[in-house]
């Protein structure tokens, strides 16, 4: 059985009355994925006293509808991606006294990173934030504004022809087009449910709205939830991530040679596969990819190989160029787009299939090794017993604020680097020293790998998709819903 039954009406009450409508929201592709490629979909959508109105950029497009027929669903397009300009400009001051709330560590290597990608944001809203800390109640008086000066009457009047009685924010209000939503359920007063959907997002991000209740990951996350942003521990549900359950499904990957074959791998080279970050993590990715070519080139690694370059959703292809002509070096870029957009939009308009998911499944089990930077990829190496390179040094030449050793001081990669499941390279010597060990001996941390991806997942047994559906069903229970939908009936 998917999920909990949702309970049904209180006694005295003859529970006649339209469904409950639940406003779900799905700002960018990683949503969709964690909703339609796991159990959750089917998990929540099975009771016909729930009518779901999923939120979506993508909503008007026919083959993304497709995907979400469904007597108890209604798909909506998200009325937003991006606040107009002095919204925006008070969310980024918000956000920046929730940097100013971060271990200090965190928050400088952030700062540091900003100056270059977001300088306005180091410039101005920075220092503004940190003038403002000094006067007392000015947080509350930039919420305010944002309830009254800034105000979305256009979306308030589209949310509101959709008469919904529950808002589950699928980003938690921590992705921009989640924000308005988010406001005008505070507004309207209506329970709140949000899914914090990376283990990064409290740790270092942060959203400015408060959800009545959410679910995490791990217990690091329920740490950040209540000592930054002052969640009550029965506020907080611990589901683990569902899109991770893929890697305990039932189903079979493909053999390693029929995998080669399709992608045009050489079965008798070791694999090398590096997950690259978008420019605004790094902007130099592509050194890494030709230090390791020259090594294959040259046959200066231990074992013949071949280096698969899988870019991230909001990576730029045009840093790569000439990357594709290098020996045995092989460039993709995941899943589908609904739209031709730029890197850092490209998010919005991903739209990754089921057999996008099982093809990054396939793709790291079938490694040698995954390298990466700090990323969430080193996570799912791990679930599936991958030896794991994390880079950690600036190439020479390169131009950038943060020395890359430092994002495995951030807080939430903290639990990762000290668990030693890990190996992290610091200079191109310990790079290649770090690929060979792993090629030859792909058993050395494995119990530490082990034991990391349980700490920070929590549950390791495919279910985290139904464990989600459960919270937010309990949370329709428990959240008064169900009277207020009998009296509008």
């Amino acid at each position: 059985m998917h999920g909990k039954a949702i309970a049904k009406p209180t006694s005295g009450s003859s529970g006649v009355g339209r469904p409950l409508r639940v406003i779900y929201t799905l700002p960018d592709g990683q949503q969709v994925a964690a909703l339609l490629r796991t159990d959750l979909f089917q998990a929540l959508t099975d009771s016909p006293r729930i009518r779901w109105l999923f939120l979506s950029p993508l909503a008007d497009e026919p083959g993304f509808r497709a995907q979400f027929q469904h007597p108890h669903v209604e798909l909506h397009r998200l009325p937003r991606l991006v606040p107009p300009f002095l919204d925006r400009q008070i969310e980024f001051v918000r956000r920046e006294f929730i940097h100013h709330r971060l271990d200090p560590e965190t928050a400088e290597i952030l700062h540091r990173r900003a100056r270059i990608v977001e300088p306005k944001r180091y410039w101005v809203h920075r220092p503004l934030a940190k003038l403002l800390r000094h006067v007392p109640g000015s947080e509350s008086a930039l919420s305010w504004l944002q309830n009254h000066l800034t105000r979305a009457k256009d979306v308030e009047r589209y949310l509101d022809a959709l008469k919904a009685d529950v808002v589950v924010l699928g980003s938690g209000a921590v992705k921009f087009p989640d924000v308005p939503v988010a406001r005008y359920a505070r507004l309207r007063k209506l329970p709140t449910f949000g899914i914090i959907h990376s283990w990064d997002n409290l740790a270092i991000k942060g959203p400015t709205l408060k959800c009545d209740r959410i679910a995490v990951w791990n217990r690091h996350m329920v740490e950040h939830a209540q000592t930054l942003f002052g969640y009550r521990p029965d506020q907080i549900v611990v589901t683990g991530p569902g899109h991770f359950d893929i890697y305990k499904r039932p189903s079979s990957p493909v053999h390693r040679n029929e995998f080669f074959a399709r992608v045009g791998l050489d079965p008798s080279r070791k694999l090398i596969t590096y997950t690259t970050m978008p420019p605004m993590s790094l902007n130099f990715s592509a050194d890494f990819v030709h230090q390791i070519a020259e090594w294959i080139r040259e046959d200066a690694l231990a074992f013949p190989c071949q280096l698969l370059v899988r870019l991230h959703p909001q990576d730029d292809p045009a840093l790569y160029a000439g990357c594709e002509s290098l020996p045995h070096v092989h460039l993709e870029r995941p899943g589908r787009y609904r739209d031709e957009v730029s890197w850092r939009q490209a998010i919005y308009y991903y739209d990754p299939s089921e057999a996008d998911v099982e093809h990054l499944r396939d793709t790291l089990l079938h490694s040698d090794v995954v390298v990466n930077l700090a990323s969430t990829i080193t996570l799912e190496a791990a679930a599936l017993d991958r030896p794991i390179v994390n880079l950690a040094y600036n190439p020479p030449g390169t131009n950038w604020p943060v020395s890359l050793a430092d994002y495995y001081r951030l807080t939430h990669y903290r639990p990762v680097t000290e668990s030693g499941a890990v190996r992290l390279a610091r200079n191109s010597d310990e790079l290649r020293d770090a690929i060979n060990e792993a090629l030859g001996h792909p058993e050395r941390r494995r119990e530490e790998r082990r034991r990391m991806y349980a700490d920070m997942v929590t549950y390791t047994d495919g279910r985290c998709a139904l464990r989600l559906a459960d919270a937010i069903l309990d949370f329709l229970e428990q959240a008064d819903c169900w009277s207020d939908v009998r009296r509008a009936a």
